[in-house]
């Protein structure tokens, strides 16, 4: 008898006998991998980041709420410290010019305490919503940035309460004050003109910031401060001029202190580009 030809077995087939074909490469066009892609972790289609938008936007209004709160209920200690360089000053009290002028101060003191206290903690939450679109780099970048302007807001803020603003109530009350004429001044003007010369001083001091990162960048150079250091002086003194009040002690020395921040942003954009020049050379020496 002749021999039954042996039977080999195909060369996808599996043990048990079922054939199953070899799968296909997934392509970028493959539905299954969109759908894999947008299931996964790291992905936030336009809702998702509408959502996380709307919580820090109520995170921040909670957190202003809270502090203006609390501002509000030791609101007579905040008051009391606030008009002693006025009352020990002038030898005067404050008056009131309306009927509502007391919920108004109230409503005005217990705001602007509240934003202005909370106001890193909101810097915070906006750049917690952009930090995780841009590289780890970035982001430690921007965290120390929003800690170096707190720091320069507040620093700004102190400087105004223990040197600008004394000179500028004796300046104004006692120098320019005609004789046989008292210092009858509404506590809501008073308030206006603290809380205005005060947060224009802290945002001033934002200066050295805002130049260090343009320069970081690339949009102002020393060479470009070298050009112009002239002109931004006159701008400077300028601006001094037009937000603190109408004497000129006080918008000489505000003049002077961003002059100085001045020269020294520009010493930090140097640094940064003398660092940078000695990273490119180290680069190209590499690459030979």
């Amino acid at each position: 008898m002749a021999k039954k030809a042996s039977k080999r077995k195909p060369a996808g087939m599996q043990p048990t006998g079922a054939y199953r074909p070899a799968r296909a490469s997934r392509t970028e066009a493959d539905p299954v991998d969109q759908e894999e892609i947008e299931d996964g972790p790291g992905f936030m289609t336009v809702g998702d980041h509408l959502e996380e938008l709307r919580r820090r936007i109520i995170a921040i209004f909670g957190v202003v709420a809270v502090a203006s709160l609390i501002a509000g209920i030791f609101y007579a200690d905040i008051h009391r410290f606030l008009v002693e360089p006025y009352n020990t000053l002038t030898e005067e009290r404050l008056i009131l010019a309306n009927v509502y002028g007391g919920m108004e101060v109230l409503v005005k003191l217990s705001l602007t305490v509240g934003v202005t206290v909370s106001l890193p903690i909101c810097i915070y939450i906006v750049w917690g919503f952009v930090a995780p679109a841009v590289e780890r780099r970035t982001a430690w970048i921007g965290r120390l940035s929003v800690g170096v302007s707190a720091l320069l807001f507040w620093t700004g803020l102190l400087v105004c309460w223990f040197y600008i603003f004394p000179l500028s109530l004796q300046f104004l009350f006692l120098d320019l004050l005609p004789e046989g004429v008292a210092a009858m001044t509404p506590v809501e003007k008073y308030y206006s003109f603290l809380f205005l010369i005060h947060i224009g001083c802290g945002l001033v001091f934002q200066l050295p910031l805002v130049l260090v990162l343009l320069g970081a960048l690339g949009i102002l150079t020393l060479q470009w401060h070298k050009n112009y250091w002239k002109y931004i002086t006159v701008a400077i003194f300028i601006f001094a001029a037009i937000i603190t009040p109408p004497d000129p002690l006080s918008q000489i020395v505000l003049g002077s202190m961003l002059q100085g921040l001045y020269f020294i942003s520009v010493m930090l954009v140097w640094v940064i580009e003398r660092l940078r020049r000695r990273r490119e050379r180290a680069l190209a020496e590499n690459e030979e």
